[in-house]
């Protein structure tokens, strides 16, 4: 997503590639994995993410899906509104690959990854609470933003409400409310000015 928001088939496809691109790597093929090591953690459980944790089940790696809430939770609405896009087509996608994922039984944790680090040949997935997943390698796939936050209030699911800002040229010449005070509210508040 380094070019802006994919859509759901575009984080597949990335997710799909990563892996293969992990799987083909000769340190991995040449030897096992130390004792109590993973083969890839995957940070993030969207569609990127369990693209690249299924191709990397399909390769024979050891892996875990570290995700901070319920699987998938932040993928309905996440694609920007495009018109050559069909959110069937996003549905069934997202359908077939959910299916898709509980037929492969992934090892899933819910935790917060809080850093990663290197820990000689290896890397550690610090979680909140301080354990550590060894890995030789790892995926973050947490998307621009995560789950971004709700207010729970009337209004914020109407059409002209958005979580995100995708392009600011969208809103070039409109009156725009955002609303926060962390980071992501600031940069938003200077790409729209």
């Amino acid at each position: 997503e380094l070019a802006g928001a994919a859509t759901l088939e575009e984080a597949r496809a990335s997710g799909t590639a990563v892996a293969a691109h992990i799987a083909a790597a000769r340190a991995l093929r040449s030897a096992p994995a130390p004792a109590g090591t993973l083969d890839l953690v995957v940070v993030g459980g969207g569609v990127a993410g369990f693209a690249a944790a299924l191709g990397a089940r399909r390769a024979g790696l050891a892996c875990v899906v570290v995700q901070a809430h319920e699987p998938f939770a932040d993928v309905p609405g996440h694609a920007p509104r495009r018109t050559d896009v069909s959110p069937a087509s996003d549905e069934a996608l997202l359908a077939e690959l959910r299916a898709e994922v509980e037929g492969a039984r992934l090892e899933l944790r819910i935790a917060r990854a809080e850093r990663v680090e290197r820990a000689e040949a290896l890397l550690r997935v610090v979680l909140s609470g301080g354990e550590a997943l060894a890995a030789r390698r790892v995926v973050v796939t947490i998307g621009r933003g995560g789950c971004p936050g709700r207010l729970g209030i009337r209004g914020e699911e109407l059409g002209h409400v958005f979580h995100r800002l995708y392009d600011p040229a969208d809103l070039a010449g409109q009156r725009v409310v955002v609303v926060g005070g962390g980071q992501t509210a600031a940069e938003a508040a200077i790409a729209l000015a």
